[in-house]
């Protein structure tokens, strides 16, 4: 998360319907899935795992969350 502003780093846990950020256990427990015999029959699919992102309902971006222009701030892009 250190590439991001810090207003985004700051806001994150508001944009997600989950109301924080995911935690490193969460992410594993499907990653040993995919890597176990159970996984195998998976190929060339997306799993999205984002708090209910995904789901998020309303104005899009969170009025709390957007700058002055309507806009999430970002990072810099290198050229």
């Amino acid at each position: 998360m250190t590439k991001y502003p810090p207003e985004v780093v700051e806001n994150l846990s508001q944009s997600i319907p989950l109301g924080r950020t995911g935690r490193p256990e969460e992410i594993a427990w499907l990653l040993a899935y995919l890597a176990s015999p159970a996984g195998d029959f998976y190929s060339g699919t997306t799993i999205t795992i984002d708090g209910a992102r995904d789901n998020w309902v309303g104005r899009w971006p969170p009025e709390h969350v957007a700058t002055e222009s309507g806009s999430l701030p970002a990072e810099e892009r290198r050229r």
